[in-house]
């Protein structure tokens, strides 16, 4: 591994934390500065393109599941397993293993899949398709 990798690796791991811990959080506007200006996001039946779609999205989702009135507790994303392959120096893929905790249990489990590039300087997730393994929301 080279040392623009291992600062790659640690700027991509930011990006991944980031989107996690904001988006649990409800502070959309940090959450979506992970993202390039034209990323894709997919889950399960739905295609949102570009940060303004990406947004809209979660809102509704955190809304509803994260922040929504009752809940005795805020969600907790937790990844786990992390793998970054460079295809160039400038673009990365990964996957990334997540449970979801509420109220002391495991409600969701599944896979991150990811693209990563290099936008002005900075490594931002380009494209993210989130596959549901367990899904008890």
């Amino acid at each position: 591994m080279t040392n623009d990798e291992a600062i790659a690796r640690a700027a991509i791991a930011h990006l991944q934390t980031t989107y996690n811990a904001k988006g649990d959080h409800g502070k959309f506007d940090e959450m979506m500065t992970v993202f390039a200006p034209d990323a894709v996001f997919e889950v399960p039946g739905e295609r949102h393109e570009g940060v303004a779609a990406i947004e809209a999205y979660m809102r509704g989702v955190l809304a509803n599941a994260t922040l929504a009135p009752g809940k005795s507790s805020p969600a907790r994303h937790n990844l786990t397993t992390r793998q970054v392959e460079f295809i160039s120096p400038e673009e990365a893929t990964g996957i990334s293993l997540f449970l979801l905790i509420r109220d002391g249990e495991i409600v969701q489990t599944g896979v991150y899949f990811d693209r990563y590039a290099l936008v002005n300087g900075e490594w931002k997730m380009s494209y993210r398709r989130v596959k549901m393994e367990v899904d008890r929301v």
